[in-house]
């Protein structure tokens, strides 16, 4: 049964009266943190105060939500839950907005977690066993790597599977083996698709976490260039109307704006393996990898413009006569391919030694 509980329903009456009995509550505390094991044990002994022993609003309810505020003051709050009766076990998904009141006003992502107490329910079903710690599995890469609403669809799947999983190993009738075997197939199917569910949203969030690593680094670039360009014209070394640093400056803007296109011209491709992200790294790594894209277009760039410019390599134009576009467009292409840069560059590696095969070893 999926249930969710307010703390609001823990004030207990102003009489010191139960419905049914009668029972004096005592004022408690509680020092540290809550698990969600002790709050499943909670919910579990206020269950059965309520059927075996028929008291309503008792201790043991006063004790669940005393420990569910708790619990959510340091988890979020129980967006889904399901308890089973017969044992202490239960599931549940939790959300929590980061920074609390300043996380609301600037609309960032709530932490998404899934919580999972079963190992009492399912001490003699091994095979259900192993399919909820699978859903814990799961569920962790979902809080980890997804994001809005593939992160919700994706946790509350998990959640019906555990749920049903548990409603299964909570009946107190004993079942005949094809039926457990039956449910256990239909779970383990289910997580499959669940699985190709989130590798086809991880690739499109890795994707779009890339993508932000990249204008991160743009925005660095830009930083790093009007820095630069300040500090080079405050001792006199540059002129901005110079056709030079103009010619400069467009190169070292160009190979950026290159790198970028080139990754979401083939992001955009349609065709399978022609940009590919290991999303499961996490999220900073890819965003850090993704901030780089931008320099090393930069960098291409810039390394093409000198040798332009030194007459170490020539295309098509006479030295020192280029306008701004010969060199805007070249160095586009520098960012947009670095195969087709290196190629351009060779004749300055083989200058430089860099290509020249390893010496041959005398024969014995």
């Amino acid at each position: 049964m999926v249930t969710r509980v307010k703390p609001e329903a823990a004030a207990p009456p102003s009489n010191g009266q139960t419905a049914v009995g009668e029972r004096a509550t005592p004022p408690r505390t509680h020092v540290g943190p809550v698990s969600f094991p002790e709050l499943v044990w909670a919910h579990f002994m206020w269950q059965q105060e309520v059927h075996d022993e028929r008291i309503l609003h008792g201790e043991a309810e006063h004790d669940f939500h005393r420990l569910l505020r708790h619990f959510e003051q340091a988890h979020g709050e129980i967006r889904n839950a399901y308890w089973c009766t017969r044992e202490a076990s239960a599931v549940a998904v939790t959300e929590q907005r980061p920074y609390g009141r300043l996380g609301r006003f600037l609309h960032l992502h709530p932490i998404v977690r899934f919580h999972s107490a079963t190992h009492w329910v399912t001490r003699d079903l091994p095979e259900v066993a192993g399919l909820l710690y699978r859903c814990d599995a799961m569920a962790a890469k979902f809080s980890e790597l997804l994001r809005h609403g593939s992160q919700h669809i994706a946790m509350d799947w998990t959640l019906a599977i555990a749920g049903r999983l548990l409603g299964f190993a909570d009946n107190p009738t004993p079942r005949p083996a094809a039926e457990a075997e039956a449910v256990v197939e239909s779970a383990r199917a289910e997580l499959d698709e669940v699985d190709d569910y989130y590798q086809r949203a991880g690739e499109a969030t890795g994707r779009l976490v890339y993508f932000w690593g990249m204008m991160i680094g743009v925005a660095a670039l830009g930083l790093i260039g009007l820095a630069g360009g300040l500090l080079l014209r405050s001792i006199g070394e540059l002129d901005f109307h110079d056709a030079a640093t103009q010619n400069l400056f467009a190169s070292y803007s160009l190979g950026a704006v290159g790198a970028v296109v080139s990754v979401l011209s083939r992001m955009t491709s349609g065709r399978k393996g022609q940009f590919f992200v290991d999303f499961e790294v996490g999220r900073p790594p890819i965003r850090r990898v993704g901030s780089f894209r931008p320099l090393l277009g930069a960098v291409f760039a810039l390394i093409l413009y000198f040798a332009l410019r030194s007459d170490l390599v020539q295309l098509g134009a006479d030295s020192g006569n280029e306008p701004l576009e010969y060199y805007a467009v070249l160095s586009f292409f520098a960012g947009f391919s670095e195969r087709w840069v290196r190629g351009v560059l060779s004749p300055v590696a083989q200058l430089a030694g860099a290509d020249d095969p390893p010496a041959s070893q005398p024969a014995p």
